[in-house]
Parts: structure tokens; C-alpha cells; sequence
């Protein structure tokens, strides 16, 4: 005996939420919101990539304060004198980073997809140089 017929899918008590999905697609903006601070020539360049994103249109006004932290943060991680310090600008920009949707997996935990309108041409594999066995160093007599 099999067991007793599952019950029609309006009757079940889990029903598994489809998530949705928000497609992303990219505009051209006249202009890039200015920082209240000065910044270098990395920090700007950030500035406006992340401003003629697709993800640019979905934030909102009180979006901006965390986006001038983690600016602040970017400049400071390019100015840092030493690697330690970067190493931990590098920690706390990941993390803020996360909340605006500023990498292919925070816009996938987000629920984001971008539209796709250029579309690279398949390019032919680099060639692979092969060595012969004579021409490994390791077997030169010094």
C-alpha cells in the first residue's frame, strides 16, 4: 500500500514564496551627485561608476548618507599609508557595500538583475606555449 494521496497544493500549509525579481536596467545620468568632501582621482572615478549603474535609480534620497560613508571609507582606503589599516578598510567597505547592491552577489541577494545589453563576441583561446624538456630550468647544470 502506498499511503494516503497527497493533499491538492491550496490545501498544504508550506507553500514555498517564489521571491521577485527586480530587473535592472541602465540609464545614463546627466549628472553624478557631488561628495561634501574632496576626494582623489580612484575615489571619483568610484563615485560616478557607481552613479551610472543600474542599481543608482533604486536608491533612495536617505540612501545617500550611507553612500557618502562608504565613499569617505573608499577614500581613506586609497590613501591609507599602510596595508593593515587597508586591510581593514577593505573589511568594512565589503560590508557596506552590501546594502546598495554594489557586486554580483549583493544584487543576487537582493533580488536584482541587470539587463544585458552588450554582449561580448566569442574570442579564440590565447595559444598555450608549450616547453620542450631541454628548456626546463631545473635541469641546467650551473
Amino acid at each position: 500500500m502506498p499511503g494516503p494521496l497527497p493533499k491538492p497544493a491550496h490545501q498544504r500549509r508550506r507553500t514555498n514564496v517564489t521571491t521577485t525579481t527586480t530587473a535592472l536596467t541602465t540609464t545614463t545620468r546627466s549628472s553624478v551627485p557631488p561628495l561634501p568632501f574632496d576626494v582623489s582621482e580612484p575615489t571619483a572615478l568610484w563615485w560616478a561608476d557607481i552613479h551610472s549603474s543600474a542599481m543608482a535609480p533604486e536608491w533612495l534620497p536617505s540612501d545617500i548618507h550611507g553612500l557618502h560613508l562608504l565613499a569617505r571609507l573608499v577614500e581613506d582606503y586609497w590613501t591609507a599609508p599602510d596595508a593593515n589599516i587597508r586591510a581593514k578598510l577593505a573589511t568594512e567597505i565589503r560590508l557596506q557595500r552590501q546594502c546598495y547592491g554594489l557586486t554580483p552577489i549583493d544584487r543576487r541577494r537582493l533580488a536584482w538583475s541587470t539587463e544585458r545589453t552588450d554582449v561580448p563576441a566569442p574570442t579564440k583561446p590565447a595559444p598555450v606555449k608549450v616547453t620542450k624538456p631541454s628548456d626546463d630550468p631545473r635541469k641546467k647544470v650551473i
